[in-house]
């Protein structure tokens, strides 16, 4: 089922918000590895605070979100992911989760 969400990154350097940058996402699928979303460009939207449409989200799909941009001066890259903060807290349990399973699945026998 898809479920269009808005992801969003927040640029700062010395936690002051970065406007007038060129901010990219990259979105892959973490089971297959395969690249969704290649360097798309993301809407400024105001003090540091960009934003995309992932319009083909899947609930049912692990991603990895990158997000990017032109200065590399800044504090570190794309923070914040999901539309709402429901959203973000069901999409952490979710990623969490398959780590978990990823982790019980390749380490069993092995001491944690």
């Amino acid at each position: 089922m898809i479920v269009p969400q808005t992801v969003k990154a927040v640029f700062t350097r010395d936690n002051e918000g970065i406007t007038g940058l060129t901010a990219v996402i990259t979105i892959i699928n973490v089971r297959t590895g395969s690249v969704l979303i290649n360097r798309a460009s993301m809407q400024e939207i105001n003090n540091g605070i960009y934003i995309y449409l992932f319009s083909t989200f899947d609930p049912s799909i692990d991603y990895h979100v990158i997000c990017d941009s032109n200065d590399r001066s800044l504090d570190g890259r794309g923070l914040v992911y999901g539309g709402n903060d429901l959203f973000t807290l069901e999409f952490i349990d979710t990623i969490a989760t398959r780590v978990n399973d990823l982790m019980n699945e390749n380490w069993k026998g092995y001491p944690m």
